[in-house]
């Protein structure tokens, strides 16, 4: 017959130790030492070729430190023959693919970031806006911040509210800060729905 207490006890046990070593930072062993060694020396020219296990423990130490550019260049560094491995490319196909997302994600947000200034002059509470164009331009980065994490009006309408009294030292007018957190959130559900 199964205890199923017992059992139910030791599976999480196990989940415990899975979760705590995953938060363990790896301590590479003597023979990864020496792999990644020989690819290190590989890649500051100090060796002609490295072998196979060590390009594979040499990416792999350059993924896990999210070195993406540095593991591009280094397969760029490899003969072709190296470059056809299969777990080499893979390693250069998705960090490519990363570098190109992360790219990508931070045009759009320096075009939105640049688009939001005509919104936040509209918004003009100090009353500047037609003097001085870019008045507001550096609470641009903050708040294209949260609408990317998809805050919503109300959460908006707060935080325009908080940086007039807070940042600005002004009283804040509830209904300014909701109307115009709704326009921005508006456009900018556009502006993301257009990047597609």
């Amino acid at each position: 017959m199964i205890d199923w207490q017992t059992a139910d006890r030791k599976l999480r046990e196990v989940a415990q130790l899975r979760s705590l070593f995953r938060r363990l930072p790896h301590v590479p062993t003597s023979a990864e030492k020496r792999l990644l060694e020989e690819f290190d020396e590989f890649l500051h020219a100090r060796r002609p070729v490295c072998s196979h296990s060590a390009a594979v423990a040499g990416l792999a130490s350059l993924w896990e430190r999210q070195d993406l550019v540095g593991l591009v260049a280094a397969v760029r560094k490899m003969p072709p023959e190296s470059r056809r491995d299969r777990d080499v490319r893979a390693y250069a196909v998705n960090a490519r693919r990363l570098i190109g997302a992360i790219r990508k994600r931070h045009r759009f947000h320096r075009h939105a970031t640049a688009g939001l200034n005509d919104l936040l002059n509209a918004w003009d509470p100090i009353g500047v806006a037609d003097q001085v164009s870019d008045e507001y331009a550096n609470y641009a980065p903050e708040i294209v911040g949260l609408l990317a994490s998809g805050v919503d009006e109300k959460e908006l309408a707060k935080r325009l509210a908080w940086i007039v009294s807070d940042r600005m030292g002004m009283q804040p007018d509830v209904e300014r800060e909701r109307v115009h957190a709704a326009a921005i959130v508006a456009w900018y559900r556009k502006l993301d729905q257009a990047r597609g």
